[in-house]
C-alpha cells in the first residue's frame, strides 16, 4: 500500500508538471520568447553558424546547444502530451487504493 501512495505522489508531481507545461505552451508571451524566439530563430542562428564554422571544436560546441535547444522543447511538449495519461494513470491508482483500504 505504501508503494501505491508513492506512486499516487508521483503522479501528482508529474501532472501538476504536465499542467505548468501546458499553461506555458498557451502563454503567448512564452510562445513569443521561447517557442518563437528560441527555439526557432535562434535555433536558426545556430545553424546558420554552425555552417560557416571551419573549427571543429566550435561546430561540436554548436551542436551541443542545437540539441540542448531541441531536447528541452521536446521536454515540455512530452510534459504537455502526458497529462491525459497521467490523469488516467491517477485515477486507477486512487481506485486502487480506494479498493485496498476497504478490503482492510
Amino acid at each position: 500500500m505504501d508503494n501505491l501512495v508513492e506512486h499516487i505522489q508521483r503522479l501528482e508531481i508529474d501532472l501538476k508538471k504536465a499542467m505548468v507545461a501546458e499553461r506555458l505552451l498557451c502563454n503567448s508571451d512564452f510562445i513569443s520568447i521561447f517557442v518563437e524566439g528560441y527555439c526557432k530563430d535562434h535555433l536558426i542562428e545556430l545553424v546558420d553558424k554552425r555552417a560557416k564554422t571551419l573549427s571543429e571544436a566550435e561546430s561540436f560546441n554548436l551542436g551541443k546547444r542545437i540539441d540542448s535547444v531541441a531536447f528541452f522543447r521536446q521536454y515540455l511538449q512530452q510534459l504537455k502530451s502526458a497529462k491525459e495519461n497521467i490523469l488516467t494513470d491517477l485515477r486507477q491508482a486512487n481506485e486502487s487504493l480506494t479498493q485496498s483500504n476497504r478490503e482492510q
